[in-house]
């Protein structure tokens, strides 16, 4: 009963990060420095498309997480490899 609740609540920090990091590029150079990722602002500012890319793939990454935890947790369908990936965290 406590594992289910916890991989429930480690589901909701895993989609709460996605988020910020979904919306970290939408803030364009000042969203990179205020977060301290000033070497990806420089990029930004340079119009390199790097910092987007590694942006979205944290979100996904992430969000993919997310989902591993509500399927362990068995409030979704089990996932592939359910007892490797919840390993990891």
């Amino acid at each position: 009963m406590i594992g289910k609740r916890l991989l429930i609540l480690a589901a909701c920090a895993n989609f709460g990060i996605a988020l910020l990091h979904a919306l970290i590029p939408f803030m364009g150079v000042n969203g990179y420095i205020y977060f301290g990722t000033s070497e990806l602002a420089l990029l930004e500012s340079q119009g390199s498309p790097v910092p987007e890319i590694a942006t979205w793939f944290l979100a996904l990454v992430f969000a993919g997480f997310g989902f591993y935890c509500l399927s362990g947790a068995g409030t979704i369908r089990r996932a592939h490899a359910v007892q490797p990936v919840s390993a990891l965290q």
